[in-house]
């Protein structure tokens, strides 16, 4: 029976590439510490920082302009209404009477009796 130190680790699960614990021990190449490090400066970290908000700035930017988007002002803006229509309007809601409003109605309709 082997010992934990001499035990055999098979590496990237082929048989040929082994190694035992008394080898990685003794290798200096294998600190499990610095291996998710890869040597990245500070411009790395930097780089990453800065790639993320960008990244979620891009994201709440394409979801808001979706939102607005898609619960946008679907009518088309009305014009003003002209002025007939808002004689008659007055009409309609008894402002005016009907002579009052045959005269001015004329009136619009005919530039020439101004």
């Amino acid at each position: 029976m082997q010992s934990d130190s001499e035990r055999t680790f098979r590496l990237c699960g082929d048989p040929a590439v082994t190694t035992t614990m008394a080898g990685l021990e003794a290798d200096p190449r294998s600190d499990h510490r610095v291996w998710f490090d890869h040597n990245m400066g500070w411009w790395g970290y930097a780089g990453m920082g800065a790639g993320m908000v960008l990244f979620w700035a891009l994201v709440v930017a394409g979801i808001v302009a979706l939102v607005m988007f898609v619960s946008g002002d679907r009518q088309k803006q009305q014009s003003p209404p002209s002025p007939e229509q808002i004689v008659a309007a007055r009409f309609a809601r008894g402002e005016i009477s009907e002579t009052e409003y045959r005269d001015r109605l004329a009136v619009l309709r005919d530039p020439a009796r101004h």
